[in-house]
């Protein structure tokens, strides 16, 4: 076991400086779950998270999340939630108004299909998540083209997406910890606008079970982001999860 986790420090240690661009960014993920779980399958969490970007100088989203699930056998569970998203926003423009960079907020609605299978220390899971958008109206300061100040009145607006999670975890004999490699993609579900591989999130991450009680998950998680009308880059991040289960 001690040469496999010389050999996996030793990989990672030649592998991260490589896959490391230039124009590449840095960006940290914090979050705080606490669930309870009772009888028949039945499961309630809540979820606190911050994502902080651009080599962790500014905020990228953060969200509080409600979510009861359910587990009617072990092969299948079901969850349904609502969170509360706020995003900074570089700003842009809008028709021809410059936007000021500003705080965009949403109210998400998310159906998960899951199912799981365990062979002996190895566990297989596969996520099929629809996320519904409403971005809420907003008015943005703004500057017109002659420079002056302005307000823009953005609509509020739906979004829909198809996020698709496989995942593979093992947990190791005798141990705290449980290590897993999983891949998410997304698909923005319009027409024309499929962008199924353009966008995607690598995770490599282990979780340790403080007890029965505590939990604490460490990831790397590589976002492939490539935005309509941006240039694709990607995004280096450290998250870290602290579960509470009641």
């Amino acid at each position: 076991m001690r040469k496999i986790k010389c050999l996996l420090i030793f990989i990672v240690c030649i592998c991260v400086p490589q896959v490391y661009a230039s124009d590449d960014v840095a960006g940290a993920w914090a979050s705080l779950s606490i669930k309870k779980n009772f009888n028949h399958g039945l499961g309630l969490t809540f979820r606190g998270e911050y994502r902080a970007k651009d080599n962790l100088t500014s905020t990228d989203v953060f969200f509080l999340r409600l979510t009861g699930s359910y587990k009617p056998c072990p092969y299948f569970s079901t969850a349904l939630a609502y969170d509360f998203l706020g995003s900074s926003q570089k700003g842009g423009t809008y028709g021809a108004l410059v936007l000021s960079p500003y705080l965009k907020q949403q109210h998400r609605i998310l159906f998960d299909l899951q199912e799981m299978y365990k062979v002996g220390q190895w566990s297989f899971l596969f996520r099929q998540r629809f996320l519904s958008a409403y971005a809420s109206p907003l008015t943005v300061a703004a500057t017109d083209s002659l420079g002056q100040a302005a307000e823009a009145s953005l609509p509020g607006a739906w979004t829909h997406i198809l996020r698709l999670y496989p995942q593979v975890t093992y947990a190791i004999p005798n141990s705290r910890w449980a290590p897993y490699l999983g891949v998410e993609f997304y698909d923005s579900l319009k027409p024309g606008e499929r962008f199924f591989l353009q966008q995607y999130h690598l995770f490599a991450g282990t979780s340790f079970k403080i007890n029965d009680m505590h939990t604490l998950q460490f990831a790397y998680v590589l976002q492939h982001k490539t935005p309509t009308r941006t240039p694709s880059r990607r995004i280096h991040t450290i998250c870290v999860n602290y579960i509470i289960t009641l």
